[in-house]
């Protein structure tokens, strides 16, 4: 992948990241740091590390290497969180290397983009965050992380929030300490979203998506949710026949029945409620960078829908296994303190039409 794009796409932008290399040439050739008026999000902190690469070498290339550095430390945090969550070494390679594998994440990660380097943010915070919860570490770590975080995406905001809620559902007064370091985490959080703001990078685009934070309908409502299904059976293909043994092995009851079919249902209907509008990378026509459109080979037409098919049928078993070991992993603050993050990561998609790679936050915590 990097020498393909080393040699055929020394300069040619790749999905959007010309966006973000442009603000990296300015700022490291001395022209002071303004993002492009089309940018929704900072990404500050990778348009900083990407300047001090450019000042060593002016390449669309070295750029492209930064970003495949935050996805592999991404894919070392999924299997790290994954043995924190309880998985042996086995499953949590497994885990690392199904976000390796993910098409979605593999296609953003050979670009200049910003979803690499916030979801190993992410992970990180999720990580320290379960282990505060579960354990009572306060790790001073996780306050850089969330203000890097928040100068990097806007939705850094659902770390705190996601905190703070699974702090309350504890069951007892929290510890005085508990209350200043969820304080502090809130402040840094704060302080990497005001940022752009007092300093005047904000853009157009920013407050067009804050004005419309609010505003959501059936109709992105629906298509929103209905696409999750695909992405996450997707994501969780490489635990396939796993997740099949664990839902129907043995002799499953009744309502392990009524649950796989209501599951199958639900994701088959997904697939007709939401289009292909929001393939990026999973359609024919999204194979690949979108910036690079044209004939695809034939077979890909074939395949797809296949694809697709595959990844219902692990969605409905990933269901079944989970509604069938529901007791195996009791709901307790820290867990539900990383599934409360993951949903506040799907809060764009309520607001705004989007992308599959929008999802990758959403997916990879689930």
């Amino acid at each position: 992948m990097v020498a393909i794009f080393d040699v055929a796409a020394r300069s040619l932008p790749l999905n959007d990241d010309w966006v973000y290399a442009e603000p990296v040439r300015r700022l490291a050739t001395g022209h002071g740091l303004h993002l492009f008026p089309e940018v929704a999000v900072p990404a500050i902190p990778q348009i900083a590390l990407g300047a001090a690469a450019w000042a060593i070498r002016p390449s669309p290339t070295l750029l492209r290497l930064e970003t495949l550095l935050f996805a592999a430390l991404a894919v070392v945090l999924v299997a790290v969180l994954s043995s924190v969550l309880g998985a042996g070494p086995f499953w949590s390679a497994v885990a690392g290397t199904g976000l390796a594998v993910f098409p979605v994440f593999a296609g953003v990660s050979a670009s200049f983009m910003t979803e690499p380097m916030y979801l190993a943010l992410l992970l990180g915070a999720t990580i320290l965050g379960y282990s505060w919860l579960r354990e009572g570490r306060r790790s001073p770590w996780l306050l850089p992380i969330l203000l890097v975080a928040a100068l990097d995406r806007q939705h850094a905001l659902g770390i705190p929030a996601a905190l703070t809620a699974g702090l309350l559902m504890q069951g007892r007064r929290p510890a005085p300490r508990d209350l200043v370091f969820l304080g502090a985490c809130w402040l840094a959080t704060a302080a990497g979203l005001v940022f752009p703001l007092v300093t005047h990078l904000a853009t157009p685009r920013m407050a067009f998506r804050v004005s419309t934070a609010g505003h959501s309908s059936l109709q992105l409502l629906l298509p929103a949710f209905a696409y999750m299904p695909r992405l996450l059976g997707l994501l969780t293909a490489p635990f396939g026949f796993a997740l099949a043994r664990a839902s129907w092995s043995g002799r499953p009851g009744r309502d392990v029945l009524l649950v796989t079919v209501a599951a199958g249902g639900l994701g088959l209907l997904s697939l007709l409620v939401a289009d292909g509008t929001r393939g990026t990378y999973l359609t024919v026509a999204g194979i690949g960078p979108v910036s690079l459109p044209g004939n695809k080979p034939e077979i890909l037409g074939s395949l797809l829908p296949g694809l697709k098919l595959v990844s219902i049928l692990v969605f409905t078993a990933l269901v079944a296994a989970a509604y069938r070991r529901r007791r195996d992993l009791p709901m307790t603050p820290a867990l539900a303190f990383v599934l409360l993050l993951a949903l506040t990561q799907a809060a764009p998609m309520l607001t705004f039409s989007v992308y599959d790679r929008y999802y990758l936050p959403v997916v990879v915590l689930l």
